[in-house]
């Protein structure tokens, strides 16, 4: 088992991908969609996120979703 140990600039790189796949996906869904269909988010997050990382030489072994945070401003129409 190999370790690698991601830069600032690596982790960095792969938040934004990460919330831009996500964000991406999830424009299509509702509310309820979001949070019935993690798995299905997960899987193409995964994907997409493998496909770029692998340029600099990095293998994506597990993704999840561990929380999803609605806007201030979504939220507050909710109430």
């Amino acid at each position: 088992m190999a370790f690698v140990i991601a830069t600032a600039a690596d982790r960095s790189s792969m938040k934004v991908s990460m919330c831009a796949f996500t964000r991406a996906y999830i424009l299509e869904l509702n509310l309820d969609d979001e949070f019935e269909r993690k798995n299905e988010i997960v899987e193409v997050v995964e994907e997409e996120l493998e496909k770029v990382m692998s340029a600099y030489g990095y293998k994506i072994a597990q993704t999840r979703i561990v929380e999803i945070e609605l806007y201030e401003h979504d939220k507050r129409s909710m109430n």
